[in-house]
């Protein structure tokens, strides 16, 4: 079981909704695009930001025109199943700067790694001088993107609208058993919501690699 922040109202649903299709938005336009004053639109965003439900912004890279052609999710099993291993093995991935993704997983695989590669054989060099050369690692197996029908998608947040009617309160939680009130008075204390959940993720929507971009730089 996994515990995640109660489903906030409409409107932080709204404020959501549209920093993810515009994370460049204005304030000002924000608020317009959500029925409120700027003020109260900036203290919805510092608390959404302040709780941890936005981790922050970013610009999106297209991997194509940046050289990056090939999309590989690499399966990873591990030597062991200790704490201590585990962070090894997190820490290992998460350096390697064509990893953009890792996920540890249940079923056969231990981690699920998403790579950004210029070709196959930038790839093999990833796999085999950085992935396999983790002294945790014993088996690779990879799969390979043929062509992306849908990257980084908006997160849905329908699940927080049905949340908020069983338990009849809005907002958002900044706690796992305790209650938070804000001092706004266009928010209200909210119950915790919980959801089953799925295997965590270590990083995911990664920095693009770009280490290719100055080699041809260099090289030139």
């Amino acid at each position: 079981m996994i515990f995640m922040p109660a489903p906030g109202d409409r409107i932080d649903r709204a404020i959501l909704g549209t920093l993810q299709r515009d994370g460049r938005i204005a304030n000002i336009d924000l608020a317009e695009a959500v029925s409120l004053s700027p003020s109260a639109c900036l203290r919805r965003v510092k608390a959404l930001e302040a709780s941890g439900i936005i981790e922050g912004y970013r610009a999106e890279i297209s991997r194509t025109a940046a050289g990056l052609g090939l999309t590989a999710f690499v399966g990873l099993k591990v030597d062991g199943h200790s704490r201590a291993t585990s962070d090894q093995v997190e820490r290992a991935l998460m350096a390697i700067p064509a990893v953009v993704a890792c996920y540890v997983v249940t079923g056969s695989d231990d981690f699920m790694v998403e790579v950004a590669a210029q070709d196959l054989a930038d790839y093999e060099k990833v796999l085999l001088d950085e992935i396999l050369a983790v002294p945790a690692v014993l088996t690779a197996h990879s799969a390979f993107a043929i062509r992306t029908v849908l990257s980084r998608g908006p997160v849905p947040l329908t699940h927080w609208r049905l949340c908020s009617r069983r338990h009849g309160f809005s907002g958002f939680m900044t706690g796992i058993h305790a209650r938070a009130r804000y001092k706004d008075p266009d928010r209200e204390d909210v119950r915790l919501c919980t959801v089953a959940g799925h295997a965590r993720s270590v990083t995911s929507r990664g920095d693009e690699p770009d280490s290719h971009l100055y080699a041809g730089t260099k090289a030139k």
